[in-house]
């Protein structure tokens, strides 16, 4: 009872106070500094960046063995094209050379250990910064929650895979508030089944949330529960952020006629290099230059054109204690030349292709975005279809699983094998397969592609040593 009672008077605490003063800094600063000037903004990202290189060069014995192989100093880099004077740091850098990576300054005890599955299904365990990494995140994503108009001490539903206590779920109940100190609650993806959902619904409609947090493809599956049943849009609800996963054009539809509100996305990673989001007026993605310093490179390693597609090279601010310096996300997107109306003067995602996997073979060894063949030209047919998964075990073929609705009917299937095959130039072909339900453990994050071939967004498509492609996993 008296821990129920300490929990509601730290509820009644603003973030401001209860995230601390780092919080508050980092908070208003960013609040300012989203209303700047181009100029100004890169004048932040060279003395961050400056900062960031400083410690590294002096603390991280790979920077530091890096710099002076190269006769680098911080103060070398005046502008951000300067950081190219730096090599690529990859995933498979920082799984097998963690301990030339950590800072000597910060010690054991300040270090968190997090982790990230990511979506190519290969886990990542790393370090960041005790007490200074986490209220600048939190920072960053009030300024985010402030473009939909909800602030942290807001009732919110967190629909994730959390793992609940084992007391919560002996209660028979699939949630609990996740921050006592907030008003939030969160629900486990894991326990999703199809005798559960009446009960998650229930529950959401009982709390009346301001914001539902989640990754798109477990809030799919509430929201075509939600639909099924004609449930009302929830009355209070401004927002539905999507953050973890590319959220498609037929799932914000959803989403967003489930459940009354705006549907927005945010693209992010947990090792904190980048961070974008959409706002109040676009669906586009804008990149905050005060989180770090974002590339866009070709295969080569060279800069992209406006509109060009790339591989994502970040270098995060807020994490000094694994510092990650031009990081190989594995992600795909494309600049834009194009401003927002809403005035901020950030650098805009045109496109968001996904992770490098997201990637299939036409027969000529053409690696193509399958994000842009399925949802680039808005085809009809996919209105008629439940859900989708594309595998591909040989180049030039993809065959698509496809959970039907009763609109899909074989002249909308031959329409939409058509019109794949039109968009693709006819490089490729394509077989449906109707089935009733496509495996999926709630929880993870559902894959669109089942990519066989040994496929790198970098290197192109690799075809075997001897003899014709053999359909082994990559």
């Amino acid at each position: 009872m008296l821990k129920s009672r300490v929990q509601q008077v730290r509820s009644l605490i603003p973030a401001t106070v209860r995230y601390g003063p780092l919080y508050r800094r980092q908070l208003a600063f960013l609040m300012d500094s989203q209303w700047q000037d181009p100029a100004a903004l890169e004048a932040c990202q060279v003395q961050q960046l400056r900062s960031l290189l400083a410690d590294a060069f002096r603390n991280v014995p790979h920077y530091r063995e890096l710099s002076r192989q190269l006769s680098l100093r911080a103060e070398d880099f005046r502008e951000l094209a300067d950081l190219r004077q730096l090599p690529i740091l990859t995933r498979e850098d920082v799984r097998t050379r963690q301990e030339e990576l950590l800072s000597e300054k910060v010690p054991p005890s300040a270090r968190l250990r997090r982790y990230t599955g990511g979506t190519s299904g290969s886990p990542l365990g790393f370090v960041a910064e005790g007490g200074r990494t986490d209220p600048l995140e939190r920072a960053f994503v009030a300024r985010i929650w402030s473009w939909f108009g909800v602030r942290f001490e807001d009732p919110a539903v967190l629909l994730r895979g959390y793992a609940l206590s084992p007391r919560v779920l002996k209660s028979g109940t699939y949630w609990q508030r996740w921050y006592p100190e907030r008003n939030w609650f969160g629900f486990s993806s894991f326990l999703m089944t199809r005798e559960n959902l009446p009960k998650y619904a229930a529950k959401i409609r009982e709390i009346n949330p301001v914001l539902i947090s989640c990754v798109a493809s477990d809030l799919d599956l509430l929201a075509q529960f939600w639909l099924a049943r004609r449930l009302p849009p929830l009355p209070r609800l401004k927002a539905i952020h999507q953050s973890g996963m590319l959220m498609y054009p037929d799932q914000r539809e959803r989403f967003e006629a489930a459940f009354g509100a705006r549907a927005f996305s945010t693209y992010g990673q947990s090792e904190c290099t980048v961070l974008a989001s959409e706002c109040e007026c676009s669906t586009r993605y804008h990149v905050f230059p005060e989180y770090g310093i974002t590339e866009i490179l070709r295969h080569d390693g060279q800069p992209t054109a406006r509109g060009e597609v790339g591989e994502v090279v970040a270098t995060g601010f807020n994490n000094h204690a694994l510092p990650f310096i031009r990081y190989r996300t594995g992600d795909l997107a494309a600049w834009s030349a194009r401003p927002c109306q809403c005035g901020r003067k950030f650098p805009i995602l045109e496109s968001m292709e996904g992770r490098g996997q997201y990637m299939v073979v036409s027969e000529d060894g053409l690696v193509v975005s399958l994000n842009s063949i399925l949802y680039g030209s808005h085809l009809p047919e996919l209105k008629a279809i439940k859900r989708l998964q594309v595998h591909q075990e040989e180049p030039g073929r993809l065959r698509i699983l496809v959970v039907p609705t009763g609109e899909f009917t074989s002249e909308v299937e031959a329409d939409f094998v058509r019109a794949l095959w039109n968009v693709v130039d006819g490089r490729m072909n394509f077989q449906v397969q109707r089935v009733n339900e496509i495996p999926y453990r709630a929880g993870e994050k559902f894959k669109v592609l089942v990519q066989s071939l040994d496929v790198d967004w970098w290197a192109g498509y690799r075809r075997a040593a001897t003899g014709p492609p053999d359909g082994s996993g990559s």
